[in-house]
């Protein structure tokens, strides 16, 4: 080999030496961007375990880190397996780098599960002679159907017997509504007599007079009060009744007059 070639393979060989030590210490600042599939990820804790940096993905899944030629770059979540990447000499060159990580998936803890039975008791068949735990319920006796429904029964009496139950109460329903239809017959009888003797109550006069209404047109005027509810106020004072009439006055006159 010539002089000449070999020197020149030796300056090259130093050169890359060079470049690859000047490399090694010079620090610069990367861009990445965390990705899952086709999917950004948020979050991602980013550490350069060299140089004791660390950092976290934005919501685009982008990040920036210092980093030199060698250094190791964790990426950890929870949600995916950690993966650590050492920076080459190409993330140097591009300054940028594009890592994807694997979802990883959570081991659960071993869990019993027991199964619940349900037993079909219509068709179950069980032997001869089996028999159930039995408590105080099923020791007591059935209720006697004669005694609840037959009133005749010794047991018969209200106190024992479901029809005699019913019928009593069927009875006091009844009482109470004579009772109030009874009441409800007073109060129409109480109000019709109001309605009739109201003249005779507060005079002649006082309607003629004191609410101007023609002699001839007084049993009208009353019956024309009881269509409005004069009826109502039989159990009313004096003044509230007067006053109910003074404006039927009023109303009546208008009707009048048309």
């Amino acid at each position: 080999m010539p002089l000449k070639n070999k020197a020149l393979n030796i300056f090259t060989v130093l050169l890359l030496l060079c470049a690859n030590s000047f490399a090694q210490e010079q620090t610069v600042i990367i861009d990445g961007i965390v990705k899952s599939d086709t999917q950004a990820l948020q979050d991602i804790n980013i550490v350069n375990k060299t140089k004791k940096l660390g950092t976290s993905s934005n919501i685009n899944g982008g990040f920036s880190i210092p980093v030199s030629l060698g250094d190791s770059i964790q990426f950890s979540s929870i949600n995916y397996n950690t993966r650590i990447i050492e920076i080459s000499l190409n993330h140097i060159q591009k300054k940028e780098i594009i890592v994807f990580l694997e979802a990883s998936l959570n081991e659960l803890d071993e869990i019993a599960i027991e199964q619940k039975v349900r037993l079909d008791f219509g068709n179950m068949a069980l032997p001869n002679g089996s028999i159930f735990e039995m408590d105080a319920i099923d020791l007591k006796a059935a209720p006697n159907a004669r005694n609840l429904t037959d009133p005749t029964s010794p047991a018969g009496s209200n106190n024992g017997n479901l029809l005699g139950v019913v019928t009593l109460l069927t009875d006091k329903i009844f009482d109470k509504s004579r009772e109030r239809k009874k009441l409800e017959k007073i109060l129409l009888q109480d109000q019709e007599t109001f309605s009739s003797h109201i003249m005779e109550s507060y005079g002649k006069d006082f309607f003629i007079q004191g609410l101007n209404i023609h002699e001839d047109d007084l049993y009208l005027f009353i019956d024309f009060c009881i269509d409005n509810g004069l009826n109502n106020y039989n159990t009313e004072n004096e003044f509230t009744t007067k006053n109910f009439l003074v404006v039927q006055s009023k109303q009546f006159l208008a009707l009048k007059s048309q």
